[in-house]
């Protein structure tokens, strides 16, 4: 054990087998008061991971506190990285990636930085400026700081909340970790959180929300504190909020296609920093195929081979509805490289009720368990550990026809007659009645009603959701995700919606589990998300066309079957085979845990999935989110029997709203 003065760095220059395990861990413990941390505490964090092969592992103890990391390299300048960070009188974890690099290396007067890591030069920023330096940063992080001589602890995120951060306060002790199942582990409260289970049963939940009531997040783009000298108070503040960016109508659309491609290439271009080849998913999509391509540009740029960036895609030779290989070749003939195909048998898309592994949270991906494996695999053949997504797409360049946000801006100008000219295009592309969505939808948001509230197609709640959820569903499926204050257009405040929406799903945590690999998610990159905020909607949407400003873009790079697609495959056919294949293990909905804890009906359930075997899925159905869900609840409770530990439920729970608190 070693004291806050120094931290122990353990590293390996061996090539890694393809059995290992790698991991990242960012993770410890403060006693609120005052009690010291022993050597058994840290024991019991990273005890579980000691199997786990790391590049990079470090802690920091002194008295009352404790960090500790174990990482990986990815990058170059990570060869030299040691972790936890000594900055002045402070120590700082950090998980992630910087992305601007030389505007921070600028502001320091640093010119050559080969050999200074990203956490080391966030902890020189920090030690320059303080906290006022967690604004200038662009990124995929989560971070935490120890400042010795204030005697507080500091936890944030990068907007896009890639990386997980999450914290528990029990017996005067904050714990924290990026590692869910570990705090869970740990012996927590296992109360279940309602409103996040009834999220995630028809969307996303909320990023400032975790399934257990007593585990906090720390939210994208936020800062928490605990103060230990003031009654150990807890203080949070957002360092980054979607209404603080002003729109620009002075842009035209020819400028904004420019620099719209310029920025979707930045974005790449900050991920394929890498020591070893990056991997991105191909759906065949126009997001992916955008990625891709910009890629490609962005390697041939810098003198190297379009190998440095593999492609691996999801194809379906049973369920052809779903399949995208014809778009996903397109693509490989204009790289001239083919990519990796991953078959439906080998995604192993079965339901198995009985397979009750704890994964941290409920995710559909488990319903897919051969995808990602099946991917690690094939980066393990070149070491890679980087696999970009095209997560963020569809909310930054308005994928749904949803001229209505447009309409409500003339309605609240008073301009009548361009309302009534926008709304006969937009409902003969959106295929909706005039009269519907002019008074239905437009005219409300021009009133100020709540974009939440106002979709093309309203959603609704499934058949077999319990009559006594119905009214958590409304609250978390309608209310705002922000109070956007002054912004009044209505089709900005829908835009605010769909980037809130976003951050939510990128920041959700749904990769977790594979932390074999560092899944990036290029759409949520800062400058890229605050150009599309700070461009007028009109065009994104223009004359009944959706993504407009993206396929003019990336016009002349796509293929133009690709550029010109108005729709894409979805996979409810896998999902009903999914269900026939398993009936006779389904079908007893009776015995389901959704159903025994008041969740669901169990007789309406078992309709939907019947009518779901046999080729009937309907939209509002939600039955992969169901049945992944049963998964977790019997994993939790499997787990509470081994620690000893009871599940409960906490109907209608609700996060405070209080930003200070304290908490021992």
């Amino acid at each position: 054990m070693i004291g806050l003065g120094s931290t122990r760095s353990m590293s390996t220059q061996r090539n890694t087998d393809l059995r290992e395990k790698h991991m990242r861990l960012q993770t410890g413990i403060l006693n609120l008061d005052g009690r010291p941390v022993t050597t058994a505490d840290l024991t019991r964090l990273v005890c579980p991971y000691d199997e786990k092969y790391t590049e990079v592992s470090g802690e920091a103890l002194a008295n009352n506190v404790l960090l500790a990391y174990c990482g990986n390299r990815i990058t170059d300048e990570e060869m030299y990285e040691t972790q936890p960070v000594r900055a002045s009188d402070s120590f700082i974890t950090w998980d992630g990636r910087l992305d601007n690099r030389e505007e921070i290396s600028s502001l320091l007067g640093l010119y050559h930085t080969h050999d200074v890591s990203d956490p080391a030069l966030v902890g020189r920023l920090y030690e320059a400026v303080g906290d006022r330096c967690w604004e200038k940063l662009i990124g995929e992080y989560a971070f935490v700081v120890w400042s010795e001589n204030a005697l507080r602890l500091s936890m944030g995120r990068s907007i896009c909340g890639t990386r997980q951060l999450y914290y528990i306060l029990m017996n005067k002790k904050l714990v924290w970790s990026n590692d869910l199942s570990q705090l869970v582990r740990s012996g927590i409260d296992l109360t279940v959180d309602d409103a996040y289970l009834i999220e995630y049963l028809t969307g996303y939940p909320r990023s400032s929300r975790s399934p257990f009531r007593h585990v906090h997040v720390v939210p994208p783009g936020g800062l928490v504190h605990v103060q230990v000298r003031a009654n150990n108070m807890l203080s949070s503040r957002m360092l980054w909020k979607p209404s603080d960016i002003e729109p620009d109508r002075a842009k035209s659309a020819s400028q904004c296609e420019d620099e719209l491609r310029g920025l979707i290439e930045s974005a790449v271009r900050s991920k394929l920093r890498s020591r070893y080849p990056v991997f991105c998913e191909l759906s065949g999509g126009l997001d992916t195929s955008t990625l891709v391509l910009a890629g490609d540009r962005v390697l041939r740029s810098q003198g190297k081979d379009c190998n440095a960036l593999r492609t691996v895609s999801c194809v379906y030779e049973r369920s052809r509805s779903c399949d995208e290989g014809y778009f996903i070749h397109l693509i490989d003939e204009a790289r001239r490289v083919r990519g990796f195909r991953v078959s439906e048998a080998d995604q192993h898309i079965v339901i198995n009720l009985d397979d009750i592994a704890f994964t941290g949270i409920p995710s559909t991906n488990n319903l897919f368990r051969g995808r990602y494996p099946s991917f690690m695999r094939l980066m393990g053949r070149y070491n890679a550990r980087v696999l970009l997504t095209g997560y963020g797409g569809d909310h930054l360049f308005w994928s749904e026809p949803d001229g209505a946000s447009l309409v409500a801006d003339e309605l609240r100008s008073g301009h009548l007659a361009s309302a009534h000219r926008l709304a006969r295009v937009w409902s003969q592309a959106s295929r909706l009645p005039y009269l519907r969505l002019l008074l239905q939808m437009a005219l409300p948001l021009a009133l100020g009603g709540s974009p939440a509230r106002i979709f093309l197609t309203r959603p609704t709640p499934p058949r077999w959701l319990r009559p006594e959820h119905i009214s958590t569903w409304r609250q978390v499926t309608w209310a705002s995700r922000e109070e956007t204050g002054p912004v009044r257009d209505p089709s900005r405040r829908v835009q605010i919606h769909y980037v809130l929406t976003m951050i939510d799903q990128a920041a959700a945590g749904h990769f977790e589990q594979y932390r074999d690999i560092y899944v990036s998610h290029p759409y949520t990159y800062k400058p890229l998300v605050e150009f599309c905020l700070s461009t007028p909607v009109s065009y994104f949407l223009n004359n009944g066309d959706t993504r407009s400003l993206m396929r003019h873009a990336m016009g002349g790079i796509l293929p133009p079957k690709i550029a010109t697609r108005q729709s894409k495959g979805i996979l409810d056919e896998t999902v009903a085979r999914a269900i026939d294949g398993a009936w006779d293990q389904v079908k007893d909905t009776e015995k389901w845990l959704l159903c025994e804890r008041g969740y669901a009906n169990s007789a309406e359930l078992l309709v939907s999935l019947r009518r779901a075997r046999n080729g009937l899925l309907a939209p509002g159905e939600y039955l992969a989110r169901a049945i992944t869900l049963e998964l977790w609840l019997r994993s939790l409770d499997a787990l509470s029997v081994e620690y000893g530990t009871p599940v409960t439920t906490y109907a209608g729970a609700e996060r405070s709203s209080t930003t200070r608190t304290p908490v021992a």
